[in-house]
């Protein structure tokens, strides 16, 4: 009995462990949503800098490029959307998605003032 108890013990420490671990669908998401805004969010800093600087050629030319860079975030987030099915689908999961990204990978302030 009691080799019963200890087992049950163990597991459940080792169950509340894993649930606090920061891995699963919520942090895997958010680290691959990441990587798909890292090129979207690297051009709106770099756009801003332009911008701050008065350099509008730089400015034409991240616009220019903005559409396939947006186009590469949209099919790497589609992608997302088939691998984490679950998330799409719980509003929870998406606001935990959201605050890890948040932390993760904040989005660059730009003209000053975009809320997070």
């Amino acid at each position: 009995m009691k080799n019963i108890l200890s087992i049950v013990a163990v597991a459940t420490l080792s169950l509340g462990l894993l649930s606090c671990s920061k891995s699963g669908p919520v942090e895997n998401a958010a680290k691959d949503l990441c990587e798909c805004l890292k090129p979207v969010f690297s051009d709106m800093e770099k756009f801003s800098q332009a911008l701050e600087s008065g350099d509008k050629s730089a400015m034409e030319k991240i616009a220019r490029a903005a559409g396939e860079v947006g186009e590469q975030s949209t099919n790497c987030m589609q992608s997302l959307q088939e691998r984490y099915p679950e998330i799409g689908d719980d509003m929870n999961l998406q606001t935990q998605v959201t605050v890890r990204i948040k932390e993760l990978c904040p989005p660059p302030e730009i003209f000053g003032a975009i809320p997070h």
